[in-house]
């Protein structure tokens, strides 16, 4: 886990887990609090959780994007 102004606070494998969440989430219409949970269980702020589920990382998007990761 890096530290940073520009740098990511989780990992790609956390940020992959995060947005298969997400998906499985919204493709049931369950808000369960597992956020809250994976805040807790990584030690990162719920500010990093939140603003990657809602907007993203760019940087690991690319990454993603680039490997032809399919969610």
């Amino acid at each position: 886990m890096t530290y940073g102004r520009y740098n990511p606070r989780i990992t790609l494998e956390q940020y992959v887990q995060l947005l298969r969440l997400k998906q499985e989430q919204e493709r049931e219409g369950v808000r369960d609090g597992t956020f809250q949970r994976l805040v807790e269980r990584w030690g990162v702020p719920q500010s990093t959780v939140s603003t990657a589920v809602c907007r993203g990382i760019k940087a690991y998007d690319i990454k993603l994007w680039k490997s032809g990761v399919q969610l």
